[in-house]
Formats: structure tokens, C-alpha cells, sequence
């Protein structure tokens, strides 16, 4: 099955690549008018159509700047993309951003992004791989992922190394979500959807919710607002044989409010606040036919669970954040970012997943971090510098209760973990010719942290530091075209495994890497087609890894060393005003070079949770008389979840699909996610103890009016 999975996918590949490549020069000859976000625009009962590709401005490097003058990849989402794409998660984001996933662990919140191959450690709180960051504002590791998304204005996916900007925690990318800014117009957004599951093993399953947006002024040309909200609701798709009902049932919260201040053109203040509920009831996650084979069952049937207690989780995380802008007349800005989150946690689960009380567990939990980030940059056509200064603290408590038949196994767990993290960075750009550009950057990061709780006596502390520099070099072949050489350096901060009691395990080390990386960047045709492309290379040192102890226990170590290279493609090609086609493609080889533990030698093995390659590809067809149809096929390559690459998920492809009715203020859409119904489980753990399921497809019907 998998060997037919990859040739299914890279046929798609090659195709859509050939057709990229064949593009004929006569795409350029059509003309219309330019709008926004290339719908709904025009007079009521039909749409405005775009003549060539959107020129997309960023703010990935802190600055507004052409996504083409980037020298590293970079991925934007705009906000009409994530309309017609039905995005509405971190999850879906990466479906289509080349060389980005994320695994699911099977409990709700805790999702893990991988970016060209690393990802943060197995239940890792503290630190990520791939940073993500809300009109500046710093998520919780791995609970910050768990997000809605509702009337944003563009979605920036950064690739590579961004710890001199970003800092600790991004050595591999950086996820930047821009909220939409309220100005002078009113403006308001109402969407409904209603659907149902393909499939399920307890009976028809639905789903549905919906979202709204609204903003304007309440005082023209100085003071405005806007309100945000959503909520979704998705029936579980396990069954639980031994309680009854059905597992991993969803409902979704999200409600945020922002007021922006504008007296003048020099000062701009915004003050926002947000919250994000999640309660799910039951797991999408089991005993595999190792687990079972551990305890000497049988393996359990397909998406049934015989858990004796089904187990259910919540989680609530409010924001609050100003951003205080001032421009200077001397072309300066001065930009402060002040922030506040908090994420609670509760939950139970049966740890055996087996129709007795062999491991019950409770869980409270509360994560908190306060940052603060001051900067000052400037730019002109010649010369564009940023410097800065930023401070965090976190603070988290965790509370576990354990209850069991087997003697000895019951008891309460309590630690308590905070950190601090000082840093100040600087970079800057020059431009030595119209042809030749030099960006150079350099950041000081210092981390502390310290753990106290009942596992052990006294306090745990620890502390990791790092320089980390990052240099391009841009070249314009012509000026649609540049090409260009980055090399930076990545850090992710050590830790401390909050519940072992083996001193051996106590902490582990913070990750580096040096990256390097080459690409380039083009538009042809008069902007009806763009072309992307990069190698990269990285050596990595003190790879953080999970390593099991025992069925229930995972600790954090690092292992030696690991080297990741690979390719990433992108393009897009307006054929006609009205036909519109994307392809994302990236290829990952990360493997372990110097890692050897008491169970064997892992060299030339593949780091777990890293599929090998993952692609994208969408083809759109928008009509001046509303008509509007989009399919989009997305793929990943196999992934190993241990270090011997005994358990593995399958390649497999997803096709989704949108078609509807558009007018200037009315939209109605049957859409379908995963249409086929494909399954493509995983195992969650690396002795394969573990299955997560993969949920099933989705249609429905959608309803957006505008006003």
C-alpha cells in the first residue's frame, strides 16, 4: 500500500510540475481589474477578477518588505486564501506550506509541528521546533497551536532558522498570524456551516458552527474597534464499547476584541484580548496490536476502544496584548509589544486503554507566560536596520493524580516550573548596488530555569545561553528575478523532565544548528506566474529526542547529531483572469549521525515524526458570474515514529474539495474535506504501543453573508 501510495503522489507531482514548466507566454495577453482580495468586489451577482498575481508585502523580518525580497522561504496565506482553501486551523495551514506538518498526539491541544524534519520532543511544554506567534505575541509551546482563525488578515509561514529576530524556540521556522486591522470602514462578516462525517464507528456523525467578525469606528479617523468569534461543534467517530457513546467529540470556542487608537500619524496603539476553549470527550487514540500483546489481548478493532473510562479534556487560553507603534519624522519606528497568556488545562484519561482500572489519571494544569518586546528599526532604498530587546517569564504548575489497582502505582504528582529568557538582537541591510544586497544579524539569548515539586527534594536549575548570527547574500539576475545564500544558526532551549526521579534524567541540553541554505526567487509573464525555490542543509547537535522507559514513561535526552537537507518548491500561475493554479513540494532527508544508546546503534536511521516529502497542489476557477470551484490534493510522504524505524505511517493523499455561488454579499459553498475518505493512522509512541486515528472526511454546506 505504501509503495502505491508514494507513485500516486509523485505522479501528481510530476504532473503538475510539467504543467508549470509548459506554461505558454500567451497567459499574459488577458486584462481586467485589480481587486483587494480578487472577490466579491465588484457589483452585486458577480465577482472582479485579477489580470495577474497579488505582489505580497510581509513583515517576517519586521518590516514591511515584497515576499520576493525574502532570502529564505517563506509561505503567505492571505486572507481570501484561507476562504476559498476552508482553512480554519494551525493544521490545515500546513497542509500547505512545503515541508511542514503536524502530528497529532491524540489528546486534544498538544499538536507538534515538524519543519524540515524537527519538531519539539514528545510532550515538551516549555520549548518548540517551529515558533507561532499572534500579531506578535508568543504562543504557549505546544499549546499554542491550539487556536482559531477568524478575520485575519494573511498568515506568514517562515522557514530556517529565525532566532536572530524570533529567538529561542524557532530554529527551524516561525508561524507569524496577522489579525485584521480596523480602520474607517465598517465592515462585518457572518459565516454558518452544517455537515456530517463519512464515516464513524458509532452511527451518523455531524458537524457544524459558525463565525462572525465586525469592526469600524467609533470615533472617525482616531478610534475603531472590532469583535471576532466562532464556535464549531464535531460528534466523536470512536466508539467505546465498554462505557458507551462515542470518542474525541469537539467543541470549539474563540471570542476577541481589539481597540486601536490612532490620534495622529505618528502613534498607533492597539490593546487586545482573546480566549480559545476546547473540550473534547473521549480519545482518537488506542492500544496498538503491541500494546495489547504486552497485557495479552487481542488487537482491539478498528476505532474501538475498551476503556473503562473514556476520559475528557479541557482547555482555555485568553490573550491580552498592547502593541504600541510610533513613527518617527526621520523615517524611524519605534515598536513595543507588551503581553500577557494563560492557558488551563484539565482532564482524565485511562492510561491502559483496557476495560479495567489498571491506570486512571487527573489532570490541572496552568501555563502563563509575560513577555515584553521593545524595537527600533528604519528603512530606505539603500540601507534598512532593526535592534531590539526582549524579555519573557513562564510559569507553569502541573498537578497529576494517579489511581490504580495495581499497588504501589496510585499517588499525586505536583511540580511547579518557571523560566526567564533576556535577549537583545540587531540587523541589518545594505544594499550595495541595484543588483547586490548584504543582510547580516546577530542575537544574545540567555535562558533560566528552575524546577521545584514533590518528585524530589530541593529545586532543580539550569540555564542555557546562545549567540546566534545569520547572514544573506542577494543577487537579481534581472529584477524580477533574485537569487540568494543564507546562512544562520538555530537554538532550542534545554529542559528539565518535571517527573523523573533518576537524576540521569533530571534535564537534558538545548539543541543548536548551523543552516544553510540557497535559492531563488522569480515572476515571469507580466506577475501571471511565479516560481520559488531552495536547498537546504543543516548540521544539528544534541538532537533533543523522547526515549521510552517504560509503557508509561517517555523522558527527554539528547542524542548526538543529525544532518537534514532537502528541497522546497513553490509556484502559482494565473492561466486565465479566471483559472488560477498553486503547487507546493518539499523533500526532507533527516538522519541521525551519531546516535547509540543500550538498545543499538541509530546511525543513517530517520528521525521520527518527519515525513519524507509533503505537496500541495490546487487549481481554482472563479467566474465574473459568481460561479466559483476549487480542488486541492495534498500529500505526505512515510514517517518513522522511532529511532529503529520499526513503526512507520504510510504516505497517503487527501483531496479536498469547494464549490459555490458568490455575490458581492451573499456566498453559499458545498464543500468536502477529505472527500475519498482516506485513513491514515499513526502510531503515536516509539514501541508502537500506541495508534492514533486519523478522522474521517467531511462534507457539508457553508453559508458567508457579508455587510
Amino acid at each position: 500500500m505504501r509503495e502505491k501510495n508514494v507513485h500516486t503522489g509523485l505522479q501528481i507531482i510530476a504532473l503538475a510540475a510539467s504543467f508549470f514548466i509548459f506554461v505558454p507566454p500567451s497567459i499574459a495577453k488577458d486584462s481586467s481589474s485589480v481587486s483587494e482580495d480578487g472577490k466579491n468586489s465588484g457589483r452585486t451577482g458577480s465577482v472582479r477578477l485579477e489580470a495577474e498575481l497579488d505582489t505580497i508585502i510581509v513583515s517576517a523580518n519586521k518590516q514591511e518588505e515584497n515576499i520576493q525580497d525574502i532570502p529564505f522561504s517563506i509561505t503567505v496565506l492571505k486572507r481570501v486564501d484561507l476562504e476559498d482553501k476552508k482553512i480554519a486551523s494551525i493544521s490545515s495551514v500546513v497542509d500547505y506550506i512545503p515541508n511542514v506538518s503536524t502530528f497529532d498526539w491524540g489528546m486534544g491541544g498538544f499538536n507538534n509541528i515538524t519543519s524540515r524534519g524537527l519538531s519539539a520532543p514528545s510532550f515538551s511544554w516549555f520549548t518548540t521546533s517551529m515558533g507561532m506567534y499572534i500579531d506578535g505575541v508568543p504562543a504557549l509551546g505546544a499549546f499554542g497551536y491550539a487556536t482559531a482563525l477568524v478575520d485575519i488578515e494573511r498568515i506568514e509561514v517562515l522557514r530556517g532558522p529565525q532566532g536572530t529576530l524570533y529567538g529561542k524556540n524557532t530554529e527551524s521556522g516561525a508561524i507569524n498570524i496577522i489579525t485584521r486591522r480596523a480602520d474607517n470602514q465598517f465592515r462585518g462578516n457572518v459565516a454558518l456551516e452544517a455537515g456530517s462525517l463519512l464515516s464513524s464507528e458509532s452511527g451518523d456523525k455531524l458537524a457544524g458552527g459558525g463565525a462572525l467578525s465586525f469592526s469600524g469606528p467609533l470615533v472617525a479617523d482616531k478610534l475603531f474597534f472590532s469583535l471576532a468569534g466562532m464556535y464549531n461543534h464535531k460528534d466523536g467517530f470512536t466508539e467505546y464499547v465498554t462505557t458507551g457513546g462515542s470518542g474525541h467529540e469537539q467543541d470549539n470556542g474563540y471570542g476577541r476584541v481589539k481597540l486601536r487608537w490612532s490620534p495622529g500619524e505618528q502613534l498607533d496603539m492597539t490593546v487586545l484580548a482573546s480566549f480559545f476553549s476546547q473540550e473534547i470527550d473521549g480519545y482518537k487514540m488506542n492500544l496498538a496490536a503491541n500494546g495489547a500483546a504486552l497485557f495479552g489481548f487481542p488487537q482491539p478493532e478498528y476505532r474501538r476502544i475498551s476503556s473503562d473510562l473514556k476520559g475528557w479534556q479541557e482547555m482555555i487560553i485568553d490573550t491580552q496584548s498592547l502593541n504600541v507603534t510610533y513613527h518617527f519624522n526621520n523615517k524611524m519606528t519605534l515598536t513595543s509589544i507588551t503581553s500577557r497568556r494563560n492557558a488551563d488545562f484539565d482532564g482524565t484519561s485511562d492510561n491502559d486503554f483496557m476495560a479495567m482500572p489498571f491506570a486512571h489519571g487527573a489532570q490541572k494544569s496552568a501555563y502563563e507566560k509575560r513577555a515584553q518586546e521593545l524595537r527600533l528599526d528604519s528603512a530606505s532604498d539603500t540601507l534598512s536596520w532593526i535592534v531590539g530587546a526582549y524579555f519573557d517569564t513562564d510559569d507553569i504548575e502541573r498537578n497529576f493524580v494517579i489511581s490504580s489497582i495495581m499497588p504501589g502505582m496510585s499517588g499525586t504528582l505536583h511540580t511547579e516550573l518557571s523560566g526567564d529568557a533576556y535577549a537583545i538582537f540587531g540587523q541589518v541591510g545594505y544594499s550595495l548596488s541595484n543588483t547586490l544586497k548584504i543582510i547580516a544579524g546577530l542575537r544574545y539569548e540567555k535562558q533560566e530555569m528552575e524546577l521545584t515539586g514533590n518528585m524530589r527534594a530541593g529545586t532543580l536549575e539550569d540555564s542555557w545561553q546562545n549567540l546566534s548570527p545569520k547572514l544573506s547574500v542577494e543577487y537579481s539576475l534581472v529584477p524580477e528575478v533574485m537569487t540568494y545564500g543564507t546562512i544562520s544558526q538555530g537554538f532550542r532551549s534545554g529542559g528539565f523532565n518535571e517527573l523523573a526521579q533518576d537524576s540521569k534524567y533530571f534535564s537534558y541540553d538545548d539543541e543548536t544548528l548551523w543552516s544553510y541554505e540557497a535559492g531563488v526567487k522569480g515572476v515571469f509573464f507580466d506577475k501571471r506566474l511565479m516560481l520559488n525555490g531552495a536547498i537546504f542543509y543543516m548540521d544539528i547537535n544534541d538532537l533533543q529526542v523522547p526515549e521510552r522507559i517504560d509503557l508509561n514513561t517517555v523522558w527527554n535526552t539528547n542524542a548526538a547529531k543529525a544532518v537534514s537537507k532537502g528541497v522546497e518548491l513553490e509556484a502559482a500561475a494565473r492561466i486565465t483572469d479566471a483559472l488560477t493554479c498553486n503547487l507546493g513540494f518539499g523533500y526532507t532527508a533527516i538522519e541521525f549521525k551519531d546516535y547509540r544508546d543500550v538498545q543499538g546503534n541509530y546511525n543513517g536511521n530517520k528521525k521520527p515524526f518527519a515525513p519524507e516529502y509533503s505537496f500541495n497542489l490546487g487549481v481554482q476557477y472563479r467566474r465574473p458570474s459568481g460561479f466559483f470551484a476549487r480542488v486541492d490534493v495534498i500529500g505526505y510522504g512515510e514517517m518513522f515514529a522511532d529511532k529503529m524505524n520499526r513503526y512507520s505511517r504510510d504516505a497517503y493523499q487527501l483531496v479536498n474539495a469547494k464549490i459555490g455561488y458568490e455575490t458581492a454579499t451573499f456566498d453559499v459553498y458545498l464543500y468536502g474535506k477529505n472527500i475519498f475518505d482516506e485513513e491514515y493512522d499513526s502510531p503515536q509512541d516509539a514501541n508502537g504501543y500506541y495508534v492514533v486515528y486519523s478522522e474521517p472526511g467531511e462534507v457539508g454546506v457553508q453559508l458567508t453573508y457579508r455587510f
